[in-house]
């Protein structure tokens, strides 16, 4: 499944996505290089919790923990609180 991020915090590493069937949720990122607004990610978009993605963009693989599924109301919220 694709992510695309469309919202960033750098300070606290969190990252709001929007997934290919439109769903929204946002992710801590937990290892690899900072991501960039519009970067496209593949991998697991489909549970909660520890996944390794791609980042199409670069080819580099992060380590992610998606902590929820939501509105973009709700996970800018929980981003930028």
């Amino acid at each position: 499944m694709r992510a695309v991020i469309v919202k960033a915090n750098y300070s606290r590493d969190l990252y709001v996505f929007q997934r290919s069937d439109g769903e929204y949720g946002y992710f801590e990122l937990l290892g690899g290089a900072d991501l960039e607004l519009e970067d496209i990610l593949i991998g697991n978009f489909t549970e909660l919790g520890g996944e390794t993605v791609k980042n199409q963009s670069t080819g580099e693989r992060v380590e992610i923990s998606i902590e929820d599924y939501c509105s973009f109301e709700l996970a800018y919220k929980q981003v930028f609180r």
